[in-house]
């Protein structure tokens, strides 16, 4: 079973609670794949993590594959810090903000 978030439109973006509820609800991935697609800032300007007391750790036993590719490197830890994957074989990680030259 595998999940791709591959970017999507700013006007359909996940909060980081909703972001986790639809991880948690997957939680027997083998591949996740998430391409500029990861949870919304409720504060643009705020720099700092975006993990709250609502959103701990998700579990994915199964899951071996993860690519991310992100635009903003607080998104890329976020998410990094959100996934509890034991069992992973492989990670790839892409910065994409130099090709949309942010």
């Amino acid at each position: 079973m595998s999940l791709e978030l591959d970017y999507y439109s700013c006007d359909v973006c996940l909060s980081l609670e909703e972001f986790c509820q639809l991880l948690s609800l997957n939680s027997q991935l083998k591949i996740l794949k998430i391409c500029g697609s990861g949870p919304i800032k409720s504060d643009p300007d705020d720099n700092v993590t975006l993990t709250h007391h609502f959103c701990e750790f998700i579990h994915f036993p199964s899951l071996k594959n993860i690519i991310l590719r992100y635009y903003d490197i607080s998104e890329c830890q976020t998410i990094l810090k959100l996934l509890d994957a034991p069992n992973m074989w492989r990670l790839h990680l892409e910065d994409e903000s130099y090709k949309a030259g942010c």
